[in-house]
């Protein structure tokens, strides 16, 4: 991409002659690139701190139980409850997954994800562990992986290695039996975890 524009500098010692039509293929590649960083960096910086918060969902569904019923006050809780981690963590953890594993198939080279998936998963619950511990460390954690990303594409100028792992990524579907094992997993950690904490922080 930006490589082309480099080769069309003008040669140590001449004496630059500056045209529209010389400004505008030289600097188009680094408008891509500026827009490209821009966008991704957006994204790392919205998703990570999602991934790496304590309360990734901050629903709190709980203040719409208008029963007066002690019971059935239980009940809706239970449910709220039941909506928010059980029944999209597993969503979620899914499509962090997906992401994780194009990364991991960018820095591994590999050329299977059923390679990643294991990585790819143990990765998303160490980064939700350490968001219990200490929420500055998960965001580290959450973080490393995309920025090492961004920063190969850099030193490579090409988007061709990340478009092969995202094609990659679409042979989810063939490990979905494995993928319900991990998302099963990944939730029982996570209602662990939440549960300690609510049972500590009421202390």
């Amino acid at each position: 991409m930006f490589h082309e524009a480099l080769a069309s500098a003008t040669p140590l010692g001449a004496f630059p002659v500056l045209t529209a039509e010389g400004f505008f293929p030289l600097v188009e590649p680094v408008v891509n690139l500026v827009l490209f960083i821009t966008l991704y960096a957006l994204f790392v910086f919205k998703f990570y701190r999602f991934i790496a918060r304590k309360d990734i969902f901050r629903l709190n569904l709980a203040k719409y139980n208008t029963a007066q019923h002690p019971a059935l006050q239980k009940m809706a809780h239970g449910f709220a409850y039941f909506l928010e981690h059980i029944f999209l963590f597993p969503f979620f953890m899914f499509f962090w997954v997906g992401i994780l594993s194009a990364l991991l198939l960018v820095l591994s080279h590999a050329d299977t994800i059923g390679f990643v998936l294991p990585l790819s998963i143990a990765f998303g619950v160490t980064i939700r562990i350490t968001a219990y511990y200490n929420e500055e460390l998960s965001v580290e954690l959450a973080k490393l992986l995309p920025l090492t990303l961004l920063a190969i594409f850099l030193i490579e100028g090409s988007f061709s290695t990340l478009a092969d792992s995202f094609f990659l990524v679409q042979q989810l579907p063939l490990f979905s039996k494995t993928m319900l094992y991990y998302l099963g997993f990944a939730t029982l950690v996570e209602l662990i975890l939440r549960s300690l904490h609510v049972m500590f922080s009421r202390k």
